[in-house]
């Protein structure tokens, strides 16, 4: 779950006393930090591994450990099995828990800054490229985001403004074959057709790059990951997934996008 964070808090005016956002900041940081020792998969102590090593059962797990087990399960049936934390025999919520972290430590910290200093009106971090957002009720802010270009990064496919809510994308454009389709074991090759070592066929129905905006960052982000391992040419998993709009674009640079739960021609 390492990553880089960045958080930005947009002021109405100079605060009087910005130690309360300080404050608010150093926790998010230490919260996901919190987060990450016991989610991680590349420190022999978590306890994701020691759940995966059979030292630990799942009753035994920290409760917070168990409300991910459970949400990671109705993301399964959810999404059809295309998000599955199981698919290689244990549980690891790798996919799952980067969102979820952040989503849960902002509302818990960040947010609440809002209510408690009057010159802020709006917050947002950004973690490894899916941002979490709000604002205050009454303010005329509005975040401005760019879907990237996964063929050109210095160019952007589309442009929308967010008030509320979260973005994030997934593919295979930043780092390369590295997303499995969890009902057939097989990487969705990357964006140049490399499969990084792995025998797969490359298809123009292969996904580069999916982007969906949700009010939550854990949806936004589980279902991003779903829709590249959907394939372009399904959508049909946009009726059930409570997204407010999305992007996907295919190996041979066509585009899909939709708002709502409706596709958009």
């Amino acid at each position: 779950m390492g990553t880089v964070a960045t958080i930005q808090v947009v002021y109405r005016a100079a605060a009087q006393n910005d130690d309360i956002a300080a404050s608010a900041i150093k926790a998010f940081v230490d919260g996901m930090r919190a987060d990450q020792k016991i989610f991680t998969t590349y420190d022999d102590s978590s306890v994701i591994c020691q759940l995966g090593r059979g030292e630990l059962t799942m009753a035994e797990a920290p409760e917070v450990v168990r409300e991910v087990e459970q949400a990671c399960q109705l993301a399964k049936v959810a999404t059809e099995g295309r998000f599955d934390a199981w698919w290689r025999g244990w549980f690891d919520p790798t996919g799952y828990v980067k969102g979820w972290s952040a989503e849960r430590q902002f509302f818990k910290h960040l947010a609440p800054a809002m209510n408690k200093i009057p010159e802020i009106i709006a917050v947002a971090v950004n973690v490894g490229g899916d941002m979490q957002v709000a604002t205050k009720p009454g303010s005329d802010w509005k975040w401005q985001t760019g879907i990237a270009n996964p063929f050109d990064k210095t160019t952007v496919l589309a442009r929308f403004a967010l008030v509320n809510g979260a973005v994030a994308t997934s593919g295979t454009a930043e780092r390369g074959a590295h997303i499995f389709d969890p009902l057939t074991g097989a990487p969705i090759p990357s964006v140049d057709g490399g499969l990084n070592n792995f025998d797969t066929e490359v298809s123009d129905d292969d996904i580069v790059s999916a982007t969906v905006i949700a009010d939550s960052l854990t949806l936004a982000d589980m279902w991003a990951t779903a829709a590249v391992v959907a394939g372009f040419n399904n959508l049909d998993w946009i009726v059930n997934a409570n997204t407010q709009s999305g992007l996907i674009v295919a190996r041979d640079g066509r585009t899909r996008r939709w708002a709502g739960t409706k596709e958009i021609d």
